[in-house]
């Protein structure tokens, strides 16, 4: 049987279907990208749309599917695919990060999936920076769910939108374990398109627990579960050098005043003393390797990078205090907001 030089990997999920072509080359494995509204009632029609879009420019690639409805695995047949579940994905790629040697990975999902769950209106209106009751805000989620391949119209959608991340992502106990540094992989929806990933940032600082830190990682092409898919069916791709994430950098929530030690093993020490309520930026390239010290009662060390953050020290106390419809919380979120716009300036 002939080996395949091209992959057609079809990632079927709950807005979008996501056709990836990829080739040998590991330095520039994405040949050819498409994406499509799922049609959910019929699965075939917009599997089949890019199937045909993708083939007019290459020669029989192997073709695989995942997804997490159980109805896609009867495509199979039809287009001569392979099917790889997400769960086998899921183990795929955690195989994977123990070779890229992510420390204790912690993958968040910003998929459609999120916006279906079923949320209290007033715990997602206290991440707001404006005002706006809890009718108008039914709407617009409920808008969110009947359109779940819409993108968000104006900055208030956006904080909607993030703020249901939020609460989906706030379970997760990792995110509240300060004893355990984490390597946070980002994908899907937001997470993967945002136009300013310090918004992402504060996102995940909103959640961290005093004494926590991260180095963070983005998949901006919402690659990822398609990428595990395609090493389920080729395992030399699994050891190969892909450079999909993009090193976004490292946030510490310190969780209240504190000081910092950053060694970049060129120069002196650098120590940093940030204030209650206090978000400050180190610019830092994602190159650049650093021992971080939170000096405290006792001394706690992290080796972690820039990158197009650079490092993010966040000492505002934990948990967040904010209520829904307090003109004291909206003032503190926009705030926080404008604290780290000021990353734009830096040009890091």
């Amino acid at each position: 049987m002939d080996t395949p030089n091209e992959f057609l990997i079809l990632d079927i999920g709950t807005a979008w279907t996501k056709a990836f072509l990829v080739g040998q080359d590991t330095k520039k494995p994405i040949k050819n990208y498409l994406k499509i509204p799922t049609t959910t009632e019929d699965l075939r029609f917009s599997t089949n749309i890019l199937v045909e879009k993708i083939k007019s420019k290459t020669k029989n690639p192997k073709v695989i599917i995942t997804s997490t409805f159980d109805e896609a695995s009867n495509l199979t047949k039809e287009l001569n695919a392979t099917f790889v579940s997400k769960e086998q994905v899921t183990k795929e790629l955690n195989e994977w990060f123990v070779i890229k040697n992510f420390e204790n990975p912690l993958l968040l999902d910003g998929g459609a999936s999120n916006f279906l769950r079923n949320l209290k209106m007033t715990d997602i209106g206290s991440y707001l920076s404006f005002t706006i009751n809890e009718t108008d805000l039914e709407n617009i989620i409920g808008n969110k769910t009947l359109r779940l391949q819409s993108m968000p119209e104006d900055k208030n959608n956006l904080e909607v939108d993030e703020s249901i991340l939020r609460l989906s992502f706030g379970s997760n106990p990792d995110l509240h374990n300060p004893n355990k540094f984490n390597t946070i992989i980002l994908t899907g929806g937001l997470l993967s398109w945002t136009p300013k990933p310090t918004r992402i940032a504060l996102l995940l600082l909103d959640l961290m627990a005093s004494g926590k830190v991260a180095q963070v990682m983005q998949d901006n092409l919402g690659f990822l579960f398609a990428f595990g898919a395609l090493i389920s069916q080729k395992k030399s791709f699994k050891r190969a050098d892909f450079n999909f994430l993009k090193n976004s950098g490292s946030i510490v929530s310190l969780g209240r005043a504190g000081r910092v030690n950053l060694d970049y093993d060129i120069s002196d020490i650098q120590e940093v003393r940030v204030s209650e309520s206090e978000i400050a930026l180190i610019p830092a390239a994602a190159s650049q390797r650093i021992k971080l010290t939170i000096v405290d009662k006792v001394k706690r060390e992290f080796r972690l990078s820039g990158g197009d953050w650079g490092v993010i020290l966040d000492g505002r106390i934990k948990p967040l205090q904010l209520q829904f419809g307090q003109q004291s919380s909206r003032e503190a979120v926009s705030s926080w907001q404008h604290a780290l716009d000021k990353v734009d300036l830096l040009k890091i």
